[in-house]
This record gives structure tokens, sequence and C-alpha cells, in this order.
């Protein structure tokens, strides 16, 4: 039987890392602060229905309108890999369950959403008015991800704002989010494509602070 108290569900694929533990307070502080039971379902990232099942998976099976009453879903960790209308379905199915994600927009589902595009602005708005950098390489995130493409649409828009010739060798093949990204981009950059810092490039802009 559910309490009286108003009871929270939260999708998070992980809570290990300093982006997960970031988003962790914050939800847990907002419980807190509003009196309610909070309820993580660690899951993993979904997998699409073609590659083979993630155990990890089944804990998003234990949400349900008999244990909750509200869920807030961390959507870009969670459907990271999938295709959005497979993203939309998924969270579809909590129905009637109120459902807010988390830094990716649903139609019909509320959204808390994070400037990405803005950030990537700011970013090369400093490294060119306050270093003088004009060649910047930039290391993708997750292709068909929303904020991967707003990302690296914020990157072009920023190089034609000011001015600078977009050059491909200074972009790296997408990536996850995840640290290996990062280093697999460099790589890329310097050993493949022999690419000289200060001399072919002055700064790397990345799509993942991971």
């Amino acid at each position: 039987m559910k309490s009286t108290r108003l009871a929270i569900g939260y999708f998070a694929p992980y809570i290990g890392d300093s982006v997960s533990q970031a988003i962790w307070s914050g939800v847990v502080g907002a419980a807190r602060e509003l009196d309610v039971n909070l309820i993580c379902f660690a899951g993993e990232g979904l997998r699409a229905a073609d590659e083979s099942p993630n155990p990890s998976n089944v804990a998003y099976d234990l949400a349900s309108t008999k244990a909750l009453d509200g869920l807030v879903s961390w959507t870009s960790g969670v459907g990271r890999s999938l295709p959005h209308d497979q993203v939309l379905g998924f969270h579809r199915r909590y129905h009637p369950l109120p459902v807010v994600s988390l830094t990716v927009p649903l139609a019909g589902i509320p959204a808390v959403m994070i400037d990405s595009y803005q950030g990537i602005r700011d970013i090369i708005a400093h490294l060119v008015e306050f270093h003088g950098y004009c060649r910047l390489a930039f290391i993708q995130g997750l292709e068909g991800t929303y904020y991967a493409q707003e990302r690296y649409r914020a990157y072009t828009d920023a190089l034609e704002a000011y001015g600078i010739p977009f050059d491909p060798r200074l972009v790296t093949t997408p990536g996850e989010f995840v640290v290996s990204t990062g280093m697999k981009g460099v790589q890329l950059l310097l050993d493949e494509r022999k690419l000289r810092p200060g001399v072919d490039f002055d700064a790397i802009v990345t799509a993942s602070d991971l």
C-alpha cells in the first residue's frame, strides 16, 4: 500500500560520476525540501530493440502508479543511444503518471532544459575575444542526440559569426559523453591527422566536460 506521503521516482542511468552526482544532489535536495519520498531507479542506458538486452534496464520496470505519484527522468542519460521517437515511447509507457524530463524536450512532457547552445557560444566568445584564439578544434558528442547537435550547431554558428573559416580537419568524429571520447578525439587530431597545437589549432572545445 502506498503511504500518504508523496513518492517521486528518479530515473538515472548511473549516479557515480561527477555529472550524475551533481544532478542527484539536486534531486535529493528538492525531495528533502518538499518532504517527499524519493526512489532512485539506476537502470543504466536503454538499448535498442535489436541490441542484446541490458539486465540493468529491468530497474525501470519497477516504477509504477502503485508505488509512485510522479517521475523525474534524466532523459539524455537514460535514452542517450536511442532515436528520439523511441525515447518518447519509453516515457509514455508510464502514463498517466506525471513525468518531467531532464535535458531533453519530449512532446507532451514538461522538461527542464540546459542551454547548451548558448554555453558553447559563450565558450567560443571567451576564447576569441579574451585570448585571441581563432583556430578552434571541436570534439563532438554522441551523434543524433539533442545536446550534441545543439553544441555542434553553436560551434559552427560561432565560427561564422566571428568570420572564422570552418575547417573539417579540426572536428572529430562523434562519440559518447565519456572520458575515452576525449582521449580518442585528441589522438585523432594529433596522431592521425598530425595537427600541431599552437600551429594548426589554438584550443580544443568539447561537447562534454567528461
